[in-house]
């Protein structure tokens, strides 16, 4: 698989980032695990994704590494739309929210993932499941992606494009 992350400013290093955990962050239904993102190369990828909204700015001028998972990473990978169903059979909860609790939304306990994974990678992007009931939160995952939120994870990071 092959990683690359996208940035505006020198990656000087991967660190551990700790995911939400309070039940405010959680709640909103379109919350993304916190971490070094990493898009999957290929058809659905953040380039494409970015020149095709046109938002080539996001990424046209912008660094660009390759990142390469270590050997044995704990990273869950995603790629079925069937395996992104059982993902949120899982991991995903519902809340009701609203005058008199009027409508159900859904998200996903991203604490509980970090707690199993170093990382998450869905790949390739599952059109199908965008727009779902209980898939709410991959609506704003926008492409091929993933989310590395554990250093150990990373074997290497090298920059492609861009910078010196």
């Amino acid at each position: 698989m092959d990683l690359r992350h996208f940035t505006g400013t020198p990656l000087e290093r991967v660190r551990d980032t700790p995911n939400p955990v309070n039940d405010e962050e959680l709640l909103r239904s379109f919350a993304k695990p916190r971490g070094l993102w990493v898009s999957v190369k290929g058809p659905d990828d953040w380039p494409t994704w970015c020149r095709e909204s046109d938002l080539g700015d996001w990424v046209d001028g912008k660094l660009e590494y390759r990142v390469e998972l270590a050997k044995g990473a704990n990273v869950l990978e995603i790629p079925t739309p069937e395996d992104l169903d059982a993902f949120v059979g899982f991991y995903g909860a519902s809340f009701r929210w609203g005058a008199g609790d009027r409508w159900e939304d859904h998200y996903i306990n991203w604490a509980k993932v970090a707690r199993a994974y170093d990382g998450i990678i869905i790949a390739p992007y599952h059109w199908s499941r965008r727009l779902g009931d209980r898939t709410r939160f991959y609506y704003s995952w926008d492409c091929a992606s993933g989310c590395i939120w554990r250093a150990r994870a990373v074997a290497s990071v090298e920059l492609l494009r861009g910078g010196k």
